[in-house]
């Protein structure tokens, strides 16, 4: 009997950076000096130098991580995981060592079955970073790399705190299409202070220049207790509020290529992120480091989320003190409803009424039919056709009440996901 693999996707929390960004509140720390000094910042650590002890134990902690996860995912009321996609993420871990990635990825591949098309991406700043460390990083088992590119104006990279010049960035891109190929993104911001049209052209006709398959767009967002939030409360800082730079990002991307797969993502089709793809389709994935948020779908059961303490130390203890036990909760309906649905919408990936009631619980048939659903319709935020599910084995040679979102609905995202969240609540 052939066993049904589940597929899983991993992400690892790297939470050190050489600079605290005005903008992030993700979980991050300074790197400690153990980690990163003035002179052993641009060369490979050995794993067997003394000074490397603190980080050999932080690579073990992640290993026990790991293993800790592959135990509580294989008790028999789990069903079986096969990893698809592996995503270290940040901090910057592009500041960590090789070989400290190349254990990571190693211990995940003995821990669990794995997919022979592994994707392995690694988040990157462009600071310290040249050919020879890239096809390090490719020869420990990345093949994705994306490059926080941000802006490619300098006055833009100082405000925001970043430790790069945009002269970096672009050789680095150079730098890593050498090593990875096509399989390379860039992320730029916009919405940043004082962003007139021009410079984001710019940034957008230049980086897609670089013949990049992948593009992710962020507009800066106010994060509570961060430096830029405090700037702006004070009145020291003005943030552009206008929609036509995110239009504008559309239109260049279609003019190179790139097709949008997501509200904020672009990409020569075949060359989409598959990791990030699990969570705007509903997936699971585990977390893995500080911080890190995990959610397994219930498969027909509850479905369970955590997140892990976001202290280094605190981290640390846990893992060594719960070998095969994650701190879970069950997540509610109404949690599940509305993340799908975001999810769903932000990506445009349709799914049928029947499969989608399935993953649910709710009588989305009822709802679809109402007036107050139809009002969407009308105003091209989501279309419904009778089309050939794609997203379930068993309806895919049939016509189904499909639903899906439209261009024009993919920046609304949210607020639809909202609005038809409360109608399946109140149905």
């Amino acid at each position: 009997m052939k066993i049904i693999l589940n597929p899983l996707a991993v992400y690892i929390h790297w939470p050190f950076c050489l600079r605290i960004c005005s903008y992030c509140d993700f979980v991050k720390y300074k790197a400690p000096s153990w980690l990163l000094s003035s002179t052993s910042v641009q060369k490979e650590y050995n794993r067997h130098d003394s000074s490397s002890k603190p980080l050999q134990k932080l690579v073990e902690g992640y290993q026990a991580d790991i293993n800790r996860h592959a135990l509580y995912l294989s008790e028999p009321a789990q069903p079986s995981w096969q990893v698809s996609t592996i995503f270290v993420g940040g901090g910057t871990p592009s500041l960590a060592p090789s070989w400290a990635i190349a254990e990571i990825v190693s211990s995940i591949k003995q821990a669990f079955h794995v997919n022979p098309k592994l994707e392995v991406t690694l988040e990157a700043n462009p600071t310290h970073l040249d050919v020879g460390k890239l096809e390090s990083f490719r020869d420990a088992g990345v093949n994705r790399l994306s490059l926080g590119v941000q802006s490619l104006h300098n006055h833009h990279l100082t405000a925001l705190e970043r430790d790069h010049t945009a002269s970096q960035a672009l050789d680095v891109l150079q730098y890593a299409s050498a090593a990875f190929g096509p399989r390379v993104s860039a992320d730029l911001m916009y919405g940043l202070p004082n962003q007139t049209m021009q410079e984001w052209q710019h940034d957008l006709d230049t980086v897609l220049g670089t013949g990049i398959q992948h593009l992710s767009l962020y507009e800066l967002t106010l994060k509570p207790h961060t430096k830029l939030w405090r700037d702006v409360k004070r009145g020291r800082v003005q943030l552009p509020d206008d929609p036509n730079f995110y239009f504008a990002a559309v239109g260049a991307a279609a003019r190179h290529g790139l097709q949008q797969y997501e509200a904020s993502n672009f990409a020569v089709p075949g060359y989409e992120s598959r990791h990030n793809q699990a969570y705007w389709h509903g997936g699971s994935y585990i977390g893995i480091g500080p911080g890190a948020v995990g959610c397994l779908q219930g498969h027909g059961g509850p479905t369970f989320a955590y997140q892990q303490p976001e202290s280094v130390a605190a981290w640390q203890r846990q893992v060594e003190d719960s070998l095969d036990q994650l701190d879970v909760i069950e997540r509610t309906p109404e949690e599940l409803c509305f993340d799908l649905l975001a999810g769903l919408f932000r990506s445009r990936r349709p799914i049928c009424v029947q499969c989608l009631e399935e993953r649910i619980g709710r009588d989305v048939a009822t709802v679809v039919a109402s007036q107050r659903f139809a009002t969407l319709l009308e105003e091209g935020l989501l279309r419904l056709t009778p089309d050939p599910c794609p997203s379930c084995r068993s309806c895919q040679q049939h016509a189904q009440l499909v639903l899906q979102s439209t261009s024009k609905g993919i920046a609304k995202a949210t607020g639809v996901a909202h609005f038809v969240t409360s109608l399946l609540q109140s149905s």
